[in-house]
């Protein structure tokens, strides 16, 4: 579980302050005791990080950066206990993340945010369009 604790501050901390570069590595996470050292590669290749902001309504507007490094990719998406590190899985269509209970699925201009503790079929927590570059740059 250290483990857990160490690495993904360390990785949230690079994606939002350092960028991503072509290989994405983890800072080596340091613990009480034990030391854990930890390199995360996530691609082999170029990758790309772009910053997608929703309209989700009554909730407002939501910033989620997308993480790029095939064959992996990564979301960052603001929930309300902090920003979580959502990771690519299977999907019909569309691009769905995980990241413990929660899923966020994005399919075109829209996006949901849901608890999968509540079931697969319940009504989103959050259910979002993506704002156009051009109407951010205009305001």
């Amino acid at each position: 579980m250290m483990m857990r604790h160490t690495l993904i501050p360390a990785l949230l901390a690079l994606c939002t302050v350092s960028g991503v570069q072509s290989a994405v590595h983890a800072q080596e996470a340091r613990a009480v005791g034990p030391e854990v050292h930890t390199t995360l590669t996530l691609g082999t290749g170029p990758s790309e990080t772009s910053v997608v902001r929703y309209d989700c309504g009554q909730a407002g507007t939501l910033a989620v950066t997308y993480v790029n490094a095939p064959p992996n990719a990564l979301a960052l998406v603001p929930v309300e206990d902090g920003t979580r590190l959502f990771a690519t899985t299977i999907s019909a269509s569309g691009a769905r993340y995980l990241s413990g209970p929660f899923e966020w699925w994005s399919k075109g201009g829209e996006a949901s945010l849901r608890n999968l503790t509540a079931g697969e079929e319940s009504v989103p927590l959050l259910t979002c369009k993506a704002i156009p570059a051009t109407d951010i740059t205009a305001k």
